[in-house]
């Protein structure tokens, strides 16, 4: 029987890491570089994404138009996303257009133009790429949260950079930063689909062999959240809320019971905010948990759109909510549909080569090592009750949250009276204009 996971360190440090599914039909291969915010220099917020950006944009031998044609005309995906600690390129194609996937990624990795008119151009994009998650509250507000939970970090900067940073950057900036970064130790390909491991590897070589050697060092996150209150005021119908505490990272065994007590809080339709806010209540359309994992730290948020009479009730049910939890625990009909939610999430995502793709290299750039879907199961089925209790306890103490709002109205003192924020957060430095 084949080996379900194939590994392999290239000459000039590129790391490589793939899945063969020989039942499928399609191949997923990424590049992924640890690069992104917490590793931009002072003052050059959202480069990494302008590199992103600029590498679509055409190189010796194929004009920007020709690399999207290259994949859309054979019914492929190409794309590309930057992250707060790392960038991924990526291609999904039908396994006869492997070569070409491979040939298309190396020509834009190495051989990109960065032309000064395309720079130019694409800096109006970004910019108004800006725009427009600036006009997304639900969007903003996150943004605004992170940096609180995350204060002290650069995680706290946002992906895109902001207009001042965006139009201060160089031509001279990004080639700085692109040879610094895009070298062959920070580089990791990644693959899941229905291939021939070794011709998959003797193509990378033939194709990567001139990215230059080189290492980037490691961030370490040295985060000092900040338990405050800040309101955002702008101009739109819905008040926006949303409240954060520092969760736990990638590698902290931890991570599974906060992903059971996440769902379990605001993790879809059944879930108890869901339930108190929206389905008894009627005070929000809108209502969710998450927790974001990161090398070195984490975040685990709440959020509801509602309207400004609501905010007093709906912080108060959160904290009823999460004491509760910590008291109490959750039910044993609660950790066993939760895990069954996980299994199933995990079985659909396994329809996915791309999906596939990006579980490799997430695991691989974090330091996991690859498992089998089934092995993957085994840390969720180890939480029991008493850890999702005692992690409640420990992580969501009231003193430990954030809060902010983007409202359209000024939220005041009485909006947090009872609730876990103490009313004089509230005061002159708290209230900012978006607008």
């Amino acid at each position: 029987m084949d080996k379900p996971y194939y590994t392999h360190r290239f000459d000039n440090g590129i790391s490589l890491i793939a899945e063969r599914i020989p039942t499928v039909q399609t191949v997923s291969l990424g590049l992924f570089l640890h690069t992104g915010v917490i590793y931009e220099p002072p003052k050059l917020n959202g480069i990494s994404h302008f590199i992103e950006h600029m590498l679509f944009k055409g190189t010796h031998k194929r004009s920007a138009k020709k690399i999207a044609q290259e994949f859309s005309n054979v019914g492929g995906v190409l794309n590309a996303f930057t992250a707060k600690d790392f960038c991924s390129y990526f291609g999904i194609v039908v396994k006869n257009k492997l070569k070409m996937a491979i040939d298309v990624l190396s020509d834009m990795y190495l051989n990109s133009l960065f032309a000064e008119h395309e720079i130019e151009k694409e800096r109006k994009v970004i910019l108004e790429e800006i725009k427009m998650y600036s006009d997304s509250p639900e969007e903003q507000i996150h943004e605004f949260l992170g940096q609180s939970v995350w204060h002290g970090s650069k995680l706290a900067e946002p992906v895109l950079g902001n207009s001042d940073s965006v139009s201060a950057i160089t031509r001279d900036d990004i080639m700085r930063v692109y040879n610094e970064q895009y070298v062959g130790g920070n580089l990791l390909i990644a693959a899941a689909g229905n291939f021939d491991f070794e011709v998959l590897k003797s193509l990378i070589e033939e194709k990567f062999s001139a990215v230059p050697l080189g290492t980037l060092n490691r961030v370490k996150h040295r985060v000092r959240p900040k338990n405050d209150v800040n309101i955002y005021i702008n101009n739109m119908e819905q008040v926006h809320v949303a409240l954060g505490a520092e969760g736990v990272s990638y590698k902290n065994p931890k991570r599974y019971a906060m992903l059971y007590l996440s769902t379990v809080l605001g993790g879809g339709m059944s879930s108890r905010l869901f339930q108190e806010i929206r389905e008894k209540r009627g005070m929000a359309y809108n209502v969710y948990s998450y927790h974001s994992s990161f090398a070195d730290t984490g975040m685990f948020a709440i959020y509801a759109g509602t309207s400004v009479e609501n905010i007093n009730s709906i912080l108060s049910i959160c904290r009823e909510e999460i004491e509760k939890i910590a008291v109490k625990g959750i039910s044993k009909s609660e950790l066993k549909s939760t895990f069954d939610k996980f299994k199933g999430n995990l079985l659909i995502g396994l329809e996915s080569t791309n999906h596939r793709m990006n579980r490799l290299a997430s695991g691989f750039l974090y330091g996991i090592e690859p498992v089998t879907p089934e092995a993957m199961l085994k840390p969720y089925k180890k939480v029991t009750v008493e850890d999702i209790k005692s992690l409640a306890a420990e992580i969501l103490k009231p003193d430990k949250f954030a809060l902010t709002v983007v409202s359209p109205h000024k939220v005041t003192r009485s909006h947090l009276k009872g609730t876990m924020f103490d009313s004089s957060q509230i005061n002159s430095h708290s209230i900012k204009s978006v607008n």
